[in-house]
């Protein structure tokens, strides 16, 4: 399943391919942390508000900046801390900076369409076990296309830590695409083009992915109730 908050009015539109979630840094010291889905070469949302969130000391101000607009907040009594970004032109490229008791600089940062790609094996296979993949990794030089992969362990329990970053789409990292998600992009045009995969996502399927480390798990499970609907 391919999933996005909205439904774009032409599939060549689409500035964002992929899969979109929530996974954060490791909490393992003091100080600022960001969600590890913000890191460079990040695809944000077009056209509607963007939350970003993150960790710091309880009761730091955080600032986070980029494209003109500042946003602040003051991490709360357990350190978690959340701005919302006005909305943003597809088609905008910044730098984010998000400051507090150290400064985060998040580099190559693009407004586009993001998608959220779900399922399991189909999701799972790589562009590399895909039909003539050696002409298809020469020709795969799409700097619009990115793709956020969720590499967090498998667990029994909700999470609020992940891991993670994004990648370019270019001819030395296509291979570890998500094989359907690429083509998706690729076919409904490539200017920043953002892809979050989550290896071995489904509702019903209970198989553990070992070739990625994650158990299957639905879509709903990434977004609202309201979205999935």
């Amino acid at each position: 399943m391919i999933h996005s908050n909205r439904v774009p009015m032409k599939l060549t539109s689409i500035i964002c391919a992929a899969l979109l979630t929530a996974p954060v840094a490791a909490l393992d010291a003091a100080g600022l942390k960001l969600a590890a889905l913000f890191s460079d070469h990040r695809v944000l949302q077009g056209d509607m508000p963007v939350p970003v969130w993150g960790w710091a000391d309880p009761g730091q101000e955080v600032c986070v900046s980029i494209a003109g607009q500042t946003k602040s907040a003051i991490a709360d009594a357990s350190g978690k801390w959340s701005v919302t970004l006005d909305k943003m032109k597809p088609g905008t490229s910044a730098t984010m900076t998000v400051k507090g008791m150290n400064t985060i600089t998040i580099n190559d940062v693009v407004v586009g369409e993001v998608w959220l790609g779900s399922g399991q094996s189909n999701m799972a296979m790589r562009v590399s076990g895909a039909n003539d993949f050696q002409e298809e990794q020469k020709a795969a030089n799409f700097p619009g296309i990115r793709m956020f992969k969720e590499e967090s362990a498998s667990a029994t329990t909700r999470q609020t830590v992940g891991a993670g970053r994004w990648v370019i789409c270019a001819p030395d990292t296509v291979g570890a695409f998500s094989a359907t998600l690429y083509f998706f992009g690729r076919a409904g045009g490539n200017n920043m083009s953002g892809f979050w995969r989550r290896g071995g996502v489904c509702k019903t399927a209970k198989a553990r992915d070992d070739q990625h480390g994650t158990s299957a798990t639905s879509v709903g499970r990434w977004s609202s109730h309201n979205e999935v609907r």
